[in-house]
């Protein structure tokens, strides 16, 4: 067995004093910023209950992502359907516009009013298309295989990242190996990949059960998760977005962030605009709340709800466009 000299790694450590440590992507939301950002050559593991808005919230990530920095993402995501209905959903994160003639809020069923026309579809697909890469086959692919895949596609077409929503509808190639040990060798493969291929994988796993105490659902952790345990040992950044339904708001906890320049644990909280399909802040300035939609650094769009002055009981229910997701 031999040990590492100076040799070894000297002109490594001097590109990595240059590049300040591998690069670190702004995700658009400030109050985010001190927990988390997009690393390369990392991974990002997100859950909550159904209806949280973690997908919402991945999607947005992967999307500012690609306005930003012009990443873009290899998409693997059965749960949400067909690939048909997978375009719907990246169209109205895009562009703000549904596909669909109706969709659900807390106030019942709302008609939309920013239906996609078929100009529309013309004009935005072509984009989505090219930061957006769907895979043709219906075959449905094992974590390892896909991320493989993603190793392949790399050079090919540009991928920055590789998406799983769900891992609960990926194949599971244990071939009679015990589930948690599957989960640790295929998490390490996972690890070994980006970490030499400087992707990034992001992955939606849902929790097993829900958690109540005194009566209220509390936000699961990766212990929740199927084969918990290995959740927390191989992770790299874990985020747990949680909504409550008789609350207008989601708090995304950062579980994990692991990483020297990457953030730290904690917890803030998102709006989610239902119509729009996009996630804010909001601050009381005054006697006026602002929402604040993700920008890149250095840029601010802002929107006034409100210039009555705002009760602080009242001061996440903004209107009825609000989730649920």
């Amino acid at each position: 067995m031999d040990i590492v000299k100076p040799a070894d790694v000297r002109d490594k450590l001097c590109h990595y004093i240059k590049k300040g440590g591998p690069k670190r992507y702004y995700i658009g939301h400030k109050s985010l910023d001190r927990h988390y950002g997009v690393r390369e050559g990392s991974r990002t593991d997100w859950s909550g209950y159904p209806a949280s808005g973690k997908t919402e919230l991945m999607i947005e990530t992967i999307w500012n992502c690609s306005q930003y920095y012009e990443h873009k993402h290899l998409i693997n995501m059965p749960d949400a359907g067909s690939k048909e209905e997978i375009i719907a959903k990246l169209f109205h994160k895009v562009t703000g516009k549904r596909m669909e003639k109706y969709y659900w809020t807390n106030e019942g069923r709302q008609e939309t009013d920013n239906l996609a026309t078929v100009q529309e579809l013309d004009r935005y697909l072509p984009e989505i298309l090219h930061y957006f890469k769907i895979i043709k086959s219906d075959q449905l692919l094992s974590p390892s295989q896909f991320w493989l895949e993603a190793e392949k596609m790399q050079s090919e077409h540009g991928i920055f990242s590789a998406v799983i929503d769900s891992w609960n509808h990926m194949f599971h190639d244990t071939d009679g190996e015990r589930e948690d040990k599957w989960l640790a060798k295929t998490l390490q493969l996972g690890n070994d990949i980006v970490e030499r291929s400087g992707l990034h994988f992001h992955t939606i796993i849902h929790p097993r059960s829900a958690k109540i105490k005194d009566g209220k659902l509390q936000p699961p952790t990766y212990h929740e998760l199927k084969g918990g345990s290995e959740w927390g040992n191989y992770a790299k950044s874990v985020i747990i977005v949680h909504r409550v339904k008789s609350e207008q708001f989601s708090e995304i906890h950062i579980e994990k962030a692991k990483g020297a320049n990457i953030g730290i644990k904690g917890m803030i909280v998102l709006h989610f605009d239902i119509k729009t399909g996009k996630y804010y802040e909001t601050e009381i300035i005054g006697n006026q709340l602002i929402r604040h939609y993700a920008q890149p650094e250095g840029k601010e769009e802002i929107e006034v709800i409100n210039s009555a002055i705002v009760p602080d009981t009242n001061f996440y229910e903004v209107d009825k466009n609000e989730a649920p997701f």
